[in-house]
């Protein structure tokens, strides 16, 4: 699985980072340690992103680019194995250089997989817009609540932009989503699709008599809302 090489190319790169003690060739061993300092950095976000959702978001990850952070992994495992035994040789052929570009590779798929698992958690996070209740923008006590689900939707819409969260935007949002459960639960369950259908269209251009099902009315009486609409005549 993706996540678990992630993991080893990770630990690779730390256990490179550990290798200081090389006494030849300094100067190149300087250039390499710090390119490769600079690509652990690099991992970081996306990996920390993708372990926290699948950790806190239940999302398994399970997509082809391990192929490619498998490939890094185990040049970076040969590379290290090849500084303690013949760290001069290795200092001066392309074996770094190879290395190097397999871990950019491994990077770049980490970014798209990150990416491409906010867009699919997104679609799959069952966010219902304050749209669906903003008919009861009027009724004193719902008012308050549509106000502060419509202050939950551009919060929400500023999270969704992000190519991936980082670890603030993570808290951000699981605060978020915890917070928008308790607030449904003090407005009308509009979960029903002949209620949703029937308030959708009475918060735009109005609902039809069509839409005033026996289920709507149920619904109307259960809540206490009946006294909410009024019925007009549309144009025709």
């Amino acid at each position: 699985m993706i996540l678990d090489r992630a993991r080893e190319l990770e630990e690779s790169a730390k256990n490179l980072r550990q290798r200081q003690n090389v006494t030849h060739l300094r100067s190149a061993w300087m250039t390499a340690t710090n390119s490769f300092e600079g690509r652990l950095a690099r991992i970081t976000a996306p990996l920390a992103f993708i372990r926290w959702l699948s950790d806190h978001c239940s999302q398994e990850d399970d997509v082809t680019a391990g192929d490619v952070i498998g490939v890094a992994t185990s040049r970076m495992n040969a590379l290290i194995e090849a500084l303690l035994t013949r760290p001069e040789m290795v200092l001066t052929s392309n074996q770094i250089s190879d290395a190097l570009r397999s871990v950019d590779k491994a990077i770049d798929a980490l970014e798209i997989r990150a990416k491409d698992s906010w867009a699919t958690h997104l679609g799959h996070s069952g966010w219902s817009p304050a749209n669906l209740w903003i008919a009861f923008r009027s009724h004193a006590e719902f008012a308050p609540h549509v106000n502060a689900a419509l202050e939950q939707d551009r919060l929400y819409e500023r999270l969704r932009g992000l190519p991936y969260p980082d670890d603030a935007a993570q808290r951000k949002y699981t605060e978020l989503i915890e917070q928008r459960s308790q607030l449904v639960k003090r407005l009308p369950d509009i979960s029903d699709e002949e209620v949703k259908n029937f308030v959708m269209a009475a918060g735009s251009r109005g609902a039809t008599l069509s839409t005033l099902t026996p289920g709507v009315l149920r619904w109307l009486s259960e809540n206490n809302l009946t006294q909410a609409y009024i019925v007009r005549q549309g144009d025709l």
